[in-house]
């Protein structure tokens, strides 16, 4: 019998209910289960299917997606429910037997990930049915640190600035913004109010690693050995302040660590 093991390459969430950062992402899924009682739920990059699986005792169906083939062959032998089902995603197309089929879709620690984020949310939307909710989160950039200090994210985004852009791309839709990590940074506390010459020197480093991640690569690989060390602490040593907390964007409100988005179409 093959084993139900994925190796850790630090990308994606392994199946660890003993670790604090397992808990804080299995408690997105605990929030956006609100969302899918009797609902036909989509389960964006769903990884290892530990919370494709959480949803489907409250959802009617939960179709988990994910990029990877070895990935989905570990969850279809894993989690075997009559109302779950893993399939396989072409991220550059829209796959149109997704096209208007979900009530809900769920979407964690992804749009990091991905190089054209446009046309991700667009496929976002096409898979909704009208009137259904989009459930995203993703790491809140509020130092505005490039690059990302997790080398597999493309590009992490500020709080406000996905919110705008959601704005845009759901166009008339009701967003409603959440927060998961209270930091101790205010928004007054913003990296664009501080002094000139620490902007100029963070803009010169930050192009010094464009250079060397086009390149080199000689400072990522250094940097991230020191990731690799620490990931393992991370795990186990991850904040406990992993409660949601609704966010008004118009006052001058904590940063989250992380950021949430309900987008009811």
């Amino acid at each position: 019998m093959r084993n139900h093991k994925l190796e850790f390459t630090g990308e994606r969430m392994i199946n660890s209910p003993g670790s604090g950062i397992y808990r804080a992402h299995i408690n997105r899924y605990k929030f956006a289960s609100k969302f899918a009682n009797r609902k036909v739920v989509l389960d964006i990059a769903c990884g290892t299917g530990y919370g494709s699986s959480y949803l489907s005792r409250f959802a009617r169906r939960v179709v988990g997606v994910d990029v990877q083939k070895d990935v989905l062959e570990f969850c279809v032998r894993k989690y075997k429910k009559p109302n779950l089902e893993f399939l396989m995603e072409n991220k550059h197309d829209i796959n149109l037997r997704l096209t208007h089929r979900f009530d809900t879709i769920v979407c964690f620690e992804t749009i990091e990930h991905v190089p054209d984020y446009k046309f991700f949310l667009k496929k976002l939307k096409e898979y909704l049915k009208r009137g259904g909710t989009l459930i995203l989160s993703t790491p809140n950039n509020f130092l505005h640190q490039y690059p990302p200090a997790n080398k597999f994210h493309i590009y992490e985004f500020d709080i406000i600035e996905l919110s705008k852009i959601l704005h845009k791309s759901f166009a008339g839709s009701d967003i409603t913004l959440y927060g998961q990590g209270r930091t101790l940074v205010r928004r007054s506390d913003r990296q664009e109010n501080k002094d000139f010459l620490r902007s100029a020197i963070g803009n010169i480093f930050g192009k010094i690693f464009e250079f060397d991640a086009n390149h080199t690569k000689l400072l990522r690989l250094i940097a991230h050995r020191k990731f690799y060390k620490l990931i393992g602490n991370l795990q186990r040593n991850y904040p406990n302040n992993i409660d949601f907390y609704k966010i008004n964007p118009n006052t001058d409100f904590t940063n989250p660590e992380v950021a949430i988005y309900v987008v009811r179409t």
